[in-house]
């Protein structure tokens, strides 16, 4: 993250603080967008993302957790804040298209398997290097939100 002091900007005065916050947040925009396109190619418009049918890398795990619905909403509200989100049979489809940049797809579950509720979580995405990077911020969310259960998520690619 880039940070701009006090003594590098031309005002001082009432609102500095602000101002500093909105240069440093614009200035790390345009770093993660740089930093991002450099690895992911171009900027995709949200009616030209790929369906999840064409998506060939896939990875999927079933969490052990005595409360699947918990974790399950506390995931898709943490993310739901940042990306688009979509209410799917059994839980929610987020997208990662973050700073308009597509990643892929991430599903939150609460699954019925032998008539028991379990996490389920699912990514797609273009490319194996995507599907392990959304799995490494699903999977690892998931587990700093379940520290206290000491959740481990242990995903099958």
């Amino acid at each position: 993250m880039i940070f701009v002091s006090a003594t590098e900007l031309p005002f001082i005065g009432v609102g500095t603080c602000c101002k500093l916050a909105q240069v440093n947040e614009d200035l790390h925009k345009e770093q993660v967008l740089s930093d991002h396109s450099e690895n992911t190619g171009e900027i995709i418009a949200p009616a030209d993302y790929p369906a999840i049918e064409e998506l060939d890398f896939t990875g999927e795990t079933i969490v052990d957790t005595a409360r699947p619905e918990r974790y399950a909403k506390q995931l898709a509200s943490h993310f739901s804040a940042k990306l688009p989100s979509e209410d799917i049979e059994y839980g929610t489809r987020l997208t990662f298209n973050r700073d308009g940049l597509f990643t892929g797809y991430a599903d939150v579950l609460v699954e019925p398997i032998d008539g028991v509720d379990h996490l389920k979580l699912a990514v797609y995405a273009a490319d194996a290097e995507k599907r392990e990077k959304l799995a490494a911020i699903v999977g690892g969310h998931l587990e700093r939100f379940g520290e206290r259960d000491q959740l481990e998520v242990h995903w099958e690619f």
